[in-house]
């Protein structure tokens, strides 16, 4: 990612899930956008894709989630509601 983004700003102290994309039917694309760095889940700090299936997979469609996440030197927090990959574009 660094080297493709020679021109961006990296903090070493984040970590979490980087987002590569976005579904833009999903819920998640009011508020992420791809660089966005995914820190915690529902409340819990993530570090992988699994972390995040996880979390998910313990919930319903229909069922709101916060994702706590970090974009250009600040974090944002948001509530998203789950819906199943058939519902996405």
């Amino acid at each position: 990612y660094a080297k493709a983004n020679p021109t961006s700003t990296f903090y070493a102290a984040v970590s979490g899930v980087h987002v590569s994309a976005v579904s833009p039917s999903s819920d998640a694309a009011k508020y992420l956008c791809e660089g966005d760095i995914v820190t915690e889940f529902n409340g819990s700090p993530v570090s992988s894709i699994y972390d995040v299936m996880s979390i998910i997979n313990q919930h319903n469609k229909g069922d709101k989630v916060t994702v706590k996440y970090y974009r250009d030197g600040k974090y944002y927090t948001a509530e998203l509601t789950l819906r199943s990959s058939e519902d996405l574009d």
